[in-house]
């Protein structure tokens, strides 16, 4: 919300509808396409791609440019982060629940270490963006402070942002640990007959909140939000832009559709909701995309799969990325793309066969082919 504006392997899904989902929970993913329409699709976009110029960027998210965070002289997109004095991972079940035997509450440690993960996996592994600091709030300067992006965990935060991207410099984003009362990640597990929880809500949403932190809009303000979305707001076509940089104050790289599955949107009609309560658990296609054209990568930055393969794919532990395959992982292990450039296009990952290295934006002597599945 803007204020005022699986640890286990799992198998692909069936070809269904068109579709990509990432978790942050383990090493799943879901590749599905509708049957009628994943042939002519591929076809077109084999066509499209048999030129020798690289795919331009295709899909995004509502990103504000104004509110863009500047890059230091490496590259890299440092926004200092430091956590409210007041935050606090206590909480018990709801209602009877909260009688019953509990396991143990997660530290605010811990959950700090799930949001950093998650923040890892998600925003920072597509983009320049390095959410940095983490210290608290009460130990900076005043002056430093209104340098630095408040962050409170409270059972009793309101899931919002005080504004967007840098102008939240010295504000703050506030999320729950444990969700709300309609999606509480505290539940009774009949098979170990005690109350648990569950990490999937405040991971999930920090990755929505600092998404705001790093100048995204809603979803909803697309030009072409659908009239079913109880939300709406729709920017006018004439403020947005569908690449960057650019003069226009909107960013829209998917101009010609809505991403129901962004992790920016959430509510009836707005939303094709997976996971807690957005469009996706993580970042879909076109929120990577949208981050990697406004936060592009760094050029030479290193790749954090590792060599290791299971069940005929790679795999990187976000919490420590030079952990190999065999080896524990205390975030999850999440799926490596193999030789797949950081940009998707039209929702997918390519390769330039003849140089793997090769980037979207640049050219390949072959055609490009999907990769990764």
């Amino acid at each position: 919300m803007l204020q005022g504006h699986r640890n286990a392997f799992a198998s692909m899904s069936p070809l269904e509808d068109v579709s990509v989902h990432r978790t942050t929970r383990g090493p799943e993913r879901h590749v599905r396409f509708r049957a009628s329409l994943g042939p002519l699709l591929l076809a077109a976009l084999g066509a499209a791609l048999t030129v020798s110029a690289a795919p331009e960027s295709a899909e995004a998210s509502v990103f504000d440019s104004a509110s863009r965070w500047p890059e230091d002289a490496d590259g890299y997109v440092r926004i200092p982060v430091c956590i409210d004095p007041t935050s606090s991972a206590e909480q018990r079940a709801d209602g009877a629940a909260g009688g019953l035997i509990h396991a143990p509450n997660p530290s605010l440690a811990d959950v700090i270490t799930r949001v950093r993960t998650a923040l890892q996996g998600s925003w920072e592994r597509w983009s320049s963006v390095r959410f940095t600091g983490w210290e608290s709030c009460d130990s900076l300067l005043p002056a430093t402070r209104t340098t630095y992006v408040g962050v409170r965990i409270h059972p009793d935060a309101l899931n919002q942002s005080d504004s967007i991207g840098v102008y939240n410099k010295g504000g703050s984003v506030q999320f729950k640990p444990w969700g709300a009362d309609f999606n509480r990640c505290i539940k009774y597990n009949w098979q170990t007959a005690r109350v648990e929880y569950s990490f999937d809500c405040v991971e999930q949403y920090a990755i929505h909140e600092m998404g705001h932190a790093i100048g995204f809009l809603h979803e909803w303000h697309h030009p072409l939000v659908p009239s079913a979305c109880s939300q709406r707001a729709p920017l006018p076509a004439s403020d947005v832009a569908s690449g960057w940089p650019s003069s226009r104050r909107y960013i829209v790289v998917n101009p010609g559709f809505y991403d129901y599955d962004s992790i920016m949107t959430y509510w009836g009609g707005c939303s094709d909701q997976d996971g807690v309560r957005f469009g996706s658990e993580s970042l879909d296609a076109v929120d990577i995309q949208a981050v990697a054209t406004v936060y592009p990568p760094v050029a030479g930055a290193p790749d954090v799969c590792n060599p290791g393969w299971f069940a005929g794919k790679r795999w990187f532990c976000a919490a420590q990325p030079t952990v190999s395959v065999g080896n524990s992982c205390s975030s999850g292990w999440v799926e490596c793309l193999p030789h797949c450039n950081p940009r998707p296009f039209q929702g997918e990952w390519w390769t330039c066969p003849t140089n793997p290295s090769t980037v979207t934006g640049q050219s390949c002597a072959a055609p490009w082919e999907l990769c990764g599945y």
